[in-house]
């Protein structure tokens, strides 16, 4: 066939690869490397080769190029002809563009996908691929990623079904003694603050110095050297690249207090998709009550609208399509992520952030603001572990503007929109605890229990947020009790009081009903109140989305366990090498297990604080 565009299209895509990979010759190795598929170097090309195809929007192009069964166009051979050029282009983009370019080529693929469907709405349900999400985060250190970096890392953990959003940086592979991959996840980018001495060689070790080194240094020593704020480049990984983490002890170490390793676990353990998606589904409920207490907090009214979900800057209102109207396979999700994007547009109010608005559909400054509130949206969907919803329109805005700013590297402008959606999600959540203190000094004990009676499948909003509150205060309520009972007793008294409790029900009954007492009188909360408040908390996920210093949900073994947390284990061992230094040497089980041998008695008039 004389224009045959297949060939001709598979062919400039496989030369623009090997152009840009070293240990490929040419066109015709790649092919045996393709076509063998066996060793270790054949996989590593199929996957930098798949790699450079899904990276560079090709995927769908590349497949019916490869098929009997469709023929391409010779405005399908310009198109990657053009594409292509872009690429080159790219390859010479400064610093401060990098994590945009990556960023673009996504939003990319976004587009192309919704091209092939009819769907307004892209996301992607977790439960289907054992998937986690949240802010993503450093594996050792937990420190959130920001900026440009956070939303290109959500967007990748959504588009590849990474399971957890937590990601390693090469100092992390050091430390786990894990070799680099060939190609890393991404490449992220941060400005460091570094001295330079500018009467110093270039090759001069010192000529450039960090913060630390600096610092270290006397005055005379600093003389000369004026701060400089550098763009780096650094690569990140994820746990999906590397074979064997489950296995390594310090990886594991790092993550066990991470949120995101619990659910994981959760959902891991369900057995049915039914199950996964009972886990999720209040997450979702959560999320839609936490935004609309926010919402009302922020005095925004939320009209119903027939056709459009917007926010409307002259009225100062949301309007929204209702949520029976969300069409798809799950309308509840994608209705909350659509409200956190309105709700995001909402903060730039002149009454609330005071955003400069773009008035004109396809301006500049229009696209900005659909940088900012896709942001600040994602970012709050990962507080409820939920994916970030996109939508048809938005997703062509934030490409259009993002090829735009690819032509003015004068500053990082993705950051910076980045940055502004992280204020107007922190506006959002400061909010939602505005409402939460408004209901609380409302609050009466036996109203919230009639409120969870009511509906506790689906509570209403005010339920939500006042059984959080109602749980984050039986917690600190009991660690007062607690420091208030123990605070003046000496340290044999803390042991006898721990044997006493782990050894005898009344013991126990009368440390339980003290605190129950104590928690009726100074917070007007019940027992009963404060168990139904941390049942919900552990089933709707509130613990984790309000952060008020609290991480534990109210359960009726909370008094034993904690009591034991705070004065068993810490203190025995502390107890155990005081009487060492009194000649007094004690079995730790023989002491606490023993009861028909071991009795704690203590004599005032004794040097010895034991005596059996």
């Amino acid at each position: 066939m004389e224009n045959n565009y297949n060939e001709k299209i598979v062919s400039e895509i496989k030369q623009a690869f090997v152009s840009k990979n070293r240990a490929v010759k040419s066109v015709n190795q790649l092919d045996f490397y393709l076509n063998r598929a066996k060793t270790s170097a054949d996989r590593s090309t199929m996957e930098r080769f798949e790699q450079f195809i899904s990276h560079n929007g090709f995927t769908s192009l590349y497949q019916h190029a490869t098929s009997d069964l469709t023929f391409l166009s010779e405005n399908d051979y310009h198109s990657v002809q053009n594409r292509l050029e872009e690429i080159t282009l790219n390859d010479e983009i400064p610093k401060s563009l990098t994590v945009l370019n990556q960023v673009e080529a996504m939003y990319r693929k976004h587009i192309e996908a919704f091209e092939t469907t009819d769907s307004e709405y892209q996301f992607k349900q977790p439960w289907h691929d054992n998937v986690v999400y949240g802010p993503p985060k450093n594996a050792k250190t937990g420190q959130c990623y920001t900026g440009g970096n956070a939303m290109l890392l959500s967007m990748l953990q959504q588009e590849l079904g990474l399971e957890t959003p937590i990601f390693l940086n090469k100092h992390n592979l050091d430390e786990l003694g894990l070799a680099e991959p060939e190609v890393p996840l991404c490449i992220g980018q941060k400005v460091v603050e570094l001295y330079v001495h500018d009467g110093l060689p270039n090759d001069d070790p010192n000529k450039w110095l960090s913060y630390k080194r600096y610092k270290a240094m006397d005055e005379a020593e600093q003389e000369g050297y004026r701060e400089q704020k550098v763009l780096r480049l650094f690569e990140l990984y994820h746990a999906s690249q590397f074979g064997g983490l489950n296995d390594n002890t310090l990886y594991q170490h790092w993550l066990k207090d991470f949120r995101e390793t619990a659910l994981l676990a959760e959902l891991k353990a369900c057995r049915t998709e039914a199950e996964k998606k009972k886990l999720f589904e209040p997450k979702i409920h959560t999320a839609k009550a936490f935004l609309q207490g926010a919402l009302t907090q922020m005095g925004v009214p939320l009209v119903s609208h027939p056709n459009s979900c917007h926010y409307s800057i002259g009225k100062d209102e949301i309007a929204m399509v209702d949520e029976v109207n969300f069409k798809g396979e799950h309308g509840a999700l994608a209705y909350a992520g659509v409200l956190a994007h309105e709700m995001s547009h909402s903060t730039g109010h002149k009454s609330r952030l005071a955003r400069k608005f773009g008035h004109t559909f396809g301006s500049a400054q229009y696209a900005f603001e659909e940088v900012i509130a896709e942001s600040s949206s994602q970012q709050l969907m990962k507080q409820f572990n939920l994916p970030g919803v996109l939508d048809k329109a938005s997703a062509k805005y934030i490409h259009a503007w993002l090829k735009r700013q690819k032509q003015d590297a004068n500053k990082d402008f993705l950051s910076i929109g980045c940055n502004k959606g992280q204020l107007a999600a922190d506006y959002i959540v400061v909010k939602g605890r505005e409402y939460q203190a408004a209901l609380v000094e409302q609050f009466d004990c036996d109203d919230f229990r009639q409120s969870v009676k009511a509906n506790d499948s689906k509570p209403s909003v005010e339920t939500l947020f006042l059984a959080e509150y109602v749980n984050a205060a039986a917690i600190k309520a009991l660690d007062h009790y607690l420091a208030e009972r123990y605070s003046e007793a000496e340290l044999f008294e803390l042991v006898q009081a721990v044997q006493d409790v782990n050894q005898s029900e009344e013991q126990r009954f009368l440390l339980e009903e003290g605190y129950y007492q104590f928690l009726q009188e100074h917070y007007g909360i019940s027992a009963i109140a404060a168990y139904e408040a941390g049942s919900l908390c552990d089933k709707f996920g509130l613990v984790d989305i309000f952060d008020n210093d609290v991480e534990q949900c109210f359960s009726p073994d909370t008094v034993f366990d904690r009591f034991n947390r705070d004065y068993g284990e810490d203190l025995l061992p502390d107890y155990l090498n005081s009487l060492k230094l009194q000649g007094i040497v004690l079995d730790e089980n023989f002491l606490f297990n023993n009861q028909s041998k071991s009795k704690l008695i203590h004599q005032k008039s004794s040097g010895r604080a034991l005596r059996f």
